[in-house]
């Protein structure tokens, strides 16, 4: 594409994204971020700084961002992506719930526990309506939940997500040397054991509750 002279069009964009998702899959970050990086700058040249798809391959650049740690520039591009979508009134898809669910892993990074628990729960609202209570999309939004409660010191209130994440997984198929299957059964048994330890320890400030859950 590049040789027959496709720099600028549409094409050659898609293929830049769709080159950078394969590296982040493979985790090769760095030429996942450098492929969806060109591909942005394709993108906002042939549509604009506020296209849908300007705020698609912004999405992808944050996922891969918050691989490599990098969760400053990864909440400014996923804001962004976020503030298009908003825009464009296509607030209310997959790629929305996957930007909000990105912005509640910073979150909980940066310890804004509360700010991580909101954008968990539009995030899982989304896709409670889109895909459905049990699907395995909203179990990894609930995973993300009790670790939200964990980080938090409050271990006995983080085993409720994790246990139903464990019986969304099951009935979804997946068995128990599941790498999602085995954190979630991971998480639990660190967390009675912390329960434990800190049973008399009051949590100084519990994050707030998850509405509809």
């Amino acid at each position: 594409l590049k040789k027959r002279g496709g720099e600028g069009k549409e094409e050659y964009a898609g293929v830049l994204m769709h080159k950078g998702l394969a590296h982040d899959k493979t985790e090769e970050i760095d030429l996942a971020l450098k492929c969806l990086r060109e591909s942005y700058c394709h993108y906002c040249n042939i549509f604009g700084e506020e296209h849908l798809k300007v705020s698609i391959v912004l999405s992808k650049l944050g996922s891969s961002l918050i691989k490599d740690r990098n969760h400053v520039e990864a909440m400014t591009e996923l804001e962004e992506a976020l503030r298009i979508r908003k825009l464009t009134s296509s607030d209310h898809d997959e790629i929305t719930a996957e930007i909000l669910f990105g912005l509640g892993i910073i979150h909980c990074e940066n310890r804004n526990y509360d700010e991580a628990i909101g954008s968990y729960e539009e995030a899982m609202q989304i896709r409670r309506e889109t895909l459905g209570d049990d699907h395995v999309e909203v179990a990894h939004i609930l995973l993300n939940v009790g670790s939200v409660f964990a980080r938090n010191g409050e271990y006995e209130r983080a085993l409720v997500p994790w246990r139903h994440t464990i019986e969304m997984y099951k009935a979804a198929g997946l068995h128990d040397d599941h790498p999602k299957v085995k954190c979630a059964l991971g998480n639990i048994t660190i967390a009675r054991n912390l329960a434990n330890i800190a049973k008399h320890r009051e949590v100084e400030t519990p994050v707030r509750r998850l509405e509809n859950y």
